[in-house]
């Protein structure tokens, strides 16, 4: 069974670095402060999907909460 968790800076850090890095060409790839910011401003989620203790797809989504409209950003 799978269970989706929000990460936190740390391990946003670790998925941008060692698997969107691999997974996108520089140029699809937002900064990750840029990242960063727009989830500590609470626009942004970044979730990951977890076998056990692995994680073995994630998501980040862009929400604008005016529109109530999310947006997949990178699957």
């Amino acid at each position: 069974m799978l269970h989706l968790k929000s990460l936190d800076d740390m391990q946003i850090s670790m998925l941008y670095e060692e698997k969107m890095r691999r997974d996108f060409p520089p140029s699809e790839l937002k900064r990750l402060s840029s990242i960063l910011s727009m989830r500590e401003k609470g626009i942004y989620d970044v979730l990951g999907a977890f076998k056990d203790d692995v994680m073995v797809a994630y998501a980040l989504m862009y929400r604008d909460l005016s529109a109530r409209v999310v947006l997949l950003d990178y699957l």
